[in-house]
């Protein structure tokens, strides 16, 4: 198990494409764009775990992605708990508002 496994590889995918979709139609403050692939995500999953040739900024970027894909997490986690107090105009909604527009600058 861990970050390089397969299952873990594949939940990451998954939701990054969910992410990416998510962004298209609720990002307000940037353009929405659906095309955030998770090649970006695993490469600096891959970056930050030392695999690959690269330089002290590529690995920067990488823990940025990372980290900004770990705040959208915790958002999500939160957000679970407290889906009746969610608005329907997701851009409303000051976490995943503040969280869509990092999302899609990182990448």
């Amino acid at each position: 198990r861990g970050l390089a496994s397969p299952e873990a590889r594949e939940a990451r995918r998954d939701l990054a494409s969910t992410l990416a979709r998510l962004n298209s139609v609720a990002n307000s403050r940037r353009k929405g764009r659906c095309d955030l692939c998770a090649d970006v995500l695993e490469a600096a999953v891959d970056l930050v775990a030392g695999k690959g040739p690269a330089q002290a900024a590529s690995r920067v970027l990488a823990q940025k992605v990372l980290n900004s894909f770990e705040a959208f997490r915790a958002y999500l986690r939160m957000a679970s708990r407290c889906l009746d107090r969610l608005d329907p105009h997701l851009s409303c909604n000051r976490g995943l508002g503040d969280r869509l527009p990092e999302w899609g600058g990182r990448w």
